[in-house]
């Protein structure tokens, strides 16, 4: 697609470019639309899109931008960069209504994304909970309740010893699920909770699977448009308000003398633990992400090691060609040094998680009738006989094995799509290289 000189172009309605805090010497910024989804482009993309909010033919853009910036852009460039905002849904020609993007399949197309997901209550349902936890996160208020949930530990630990040593025969375990449930609910609450404390707005809490788990989430996408420091918070806004569960835990135990109360507090410390795990994309993932302003961390780490490699290969004279500029460059040393450590245990890792996983993903799949018939078998059994425990302990065998299943499932057929995917673009390709 191309454009003439006469053709007029102009920012798509409604889309909004913010500031983006990252962590480049060069300003970045972000383009939002309002079908979801965002791109974070350069100071220059950015003169070029901000003049755009009116309608400019393209060399009337070109002089409009040399007039803001001092620099010039060839026509020929220009017209490329306008073909492709368009087809990108960026931009639109004057005059004409925007297309309508395609709706995104269900179907997940990242091996670390969400296998499954439905949203189950909306932002304006969310909001008034969000709002009364907004004063947790206060300056003052912050500081007593964090100093409460470190003494609550103290005193909890004390009792339980550690590691925690308590009768297990003496647990509720359907209370111990029920309450560890709420404050996972109380977790998500919490990550919207900080996006009020700055008027950011926030999306849905929904249900999904993500990598061989159950996990709720809440979209705070918004949240880019705040500072490093703010996301961070929001980041650990989840963790924060989920540890207010130890000392009302540990209130309840010496009223109560149960010691499942202390067990809720070994357990939410347990989950909270590996929930701050960078590698796989967790509340752990996303405050690394903000602290060293390198949004996209999968992707972005594996980008810088082929950066350094080809850069590596050139200094050693392997390769003819210096690299291209990246935005490896413009990160600090710091960063960069953090980028590669993460980059460096990712890959030593990750390897050994996949053969771990194999043979789980393998004997879940091949046990899996057998262990259902004798699940169902004795569900049946307990219901006939009213016994709700056994009923219980029959579902909770299930529950990790379907678990397993199911992401196995989602994995194959990610797989399956990027090679049907690999192999459509190679046809294309090869049709378009026969000769006329």
């Amino acid at each position: 697609m191309s454009f003439n000189l006469t053709t007029s172009i102009e920012l798509q309605a409604g889309a909004q470019i913010v500031a983006f805090d990252s962590s480049t010497r060069e300003k970045s910024y972000r383009v939002e639309l309002t079908d979801g989804r965002h791109f974070q482009i350069n100071e220059k993309l950015y003169h070029i899109l901000d003049t755009l909010r009116n309608a400019w033919t393209l060399p009337a853009l070109a002089a409009e931008f040399q007039q803001r910036t001092g620099q010039t852009i060839a026509i020929d460039q220009l017209q490329q960069l306008a073909a492709q905002l368009v087809e990108q849904g960026v931009v639109i020609e004057t005059g004409q209504t925007a297309v309508e993007p395609t709706k995104a399949a269900d179907t997940p197309t990242a091996y670390l994304g969400l296998h499954y997901r439905r949203d189950l209550l909306s932002p304006a349902v969310l909001a008034p909970f969000a709002r009364l936890l907004q004063g947790c996160f206060n300056r003052g208020v912050a500081t007593i309740l964090v100093a409460l949930i470190a003494g609550a530990h103290i005193l909890a630990y004390r009792e339980m010893g550690f590691p925690p040593n308590l009768d297990m025969e003496a647990i509720s375990w359907p209370l111990l699920y029920a309450v560890i449930l709420v404050s996972i609910l109380f977790h998500e609450l919490g990550h919207l909770a900080a996006c009020h404390r700055w008027n950011c707005p926030h999306g849905p809490l929904g249900f999904g699977l993500y990598f061989f788990n159950p996990v709720f989430y809440v979209d705070v996408t918004a949240a880019w448009r705040l500072t490093r420091q703010q996301r961070a918070i929001v980041d650990l806004g989840g963790i924060y308000i989920q540890l207010l569960f130890a000392p009302l835990a540990l209130a309840l135990f010496w009223v109560t003398n149960d010691p499942t109360y202390l067990l809720i507090i070994a357990v939410i410390d347990l989950v909270l633990i590996g929930n701050l795990e960078p590698f796989m994309k967790l509340d752990g993932y996303w405050l690394l992400s903000d602290l060293t302003g390198v949004p996209n961390l999968h992707a972005r780490t594996g980008e810088a090691a082929k950066h350094f490699l080809t850069w590596a290969l050139w200094r050693l004279g392997v390769r003819k060609v210096a690299p291209a500029p990246s935005a490896f460059s413009q990160w600090s040393g710091l960063v960069r040094t953090v980028l590669f450590v993460y980059f460096g245990i990712s890959i030593a890792l990750w390897p050994v998680l996949i053969v771990a996983m194999l043979p789980m993903m393998l004997d879940a799949v091949m046990t899996y009738p057998a262990l259902w018939q004798s699940a169902f078998s004795a569900l049946v059994e307990a219901s006939v006989n009213g016994d709700g425990g056994a009923a219980f302990t029959a579902l909770s065998d299930l529950f990790i094995p379907t678990l397993t299943v199911l992401n196995t499932a989602f994995l194959f057929k990610i797989a399956w799509n990027r090679n049907r995917k690999n192999r459509q673009a190679k046809v294309r390709q090869n049709l378009q290289l026969q000769p006329a």
